[in-house]
């Protein structure tokens, strides 16, 4: 009897542990993917806006802060 005990308790701890392992591994996994999109967003915004700073260099029909990475900014602000 004391040995299905043990028996129990040790499989109870071992399914446990790996549930928590399971856990960790999947939030790590979602932390790291939301970061990656995160960058990519930024990313992508900061080299649109110097893609519109380019033109805006070329054209000079729009305002300054327009052409500048003010605009950027606040473009990322409002995304989120």
């Amino acid at each position: 009897v004391v040995v299905m005990v043990v028996v129990m308790v040790v499989i109870f701890m071992v399914v446990v542990i790996v549930m928590i392992f399971i856990v960790v591994v999947v939030m790590v996994i979602f932390i790291v993917v939301v970061v990656v999109m995160v960058i990519m967003v930024f990313l992508m915004r900061y080299t649109g806006c110097l893609h519109l700073q380019h033109a805006c260099q070329q054209t000079r029909t729009h305002e300054e802060h327009i052409c500048g990475l003010h605009c950027c900014l606040t473009d990322s602000v409002y995304l989120y």
